[in-house]
């Protein structure tokens, strides 16, 4: 598997950060496409967006949108359309200097 850190922001949770964990041998340019149209979708608008923008799940994901929130349209897209892990970076220590 291969790891990679992605940073989210959406003004509900502020900045979070979450783990995508690829088979290896997807390529990067692969699942930098994925990631893109994944936060399309969590930026969706409505029903009547220019489609053209989007890939052949503008229907299921345009439900998911509707019953929740870009955080979680952006998860759904990347575990359940493209099959890939999705964790919640969290930490042990905290500390201020």
């Amino acid at each position: 598997m291969t790891k990679y850190v992605i940073k989210s922001f959406e003004e509900e949770y502020g900045t979070e950060y979450l783990f995508l964990y690829v088979p290896e041998g997807v390529s990067k340019e692969d699942v930098t496409k994925a990631v893109v149209m994944a936060s399309k979708y969590a930026k969706l608008c409505d029903y009547e967006d220019d489609r053209s923008k989007y890939d052949e799940h503008f229907e299921e994901m345009f439900e998911v949108f509707e019953k929740g929130n870009g955080q979680e349209t952006f998860i759904y897209y990347l575990s359940n359309i493209c099959g890939w892990k999705v964790e919640f970076l969290t930490y042990d220590f905290e500390f201020e200097w």
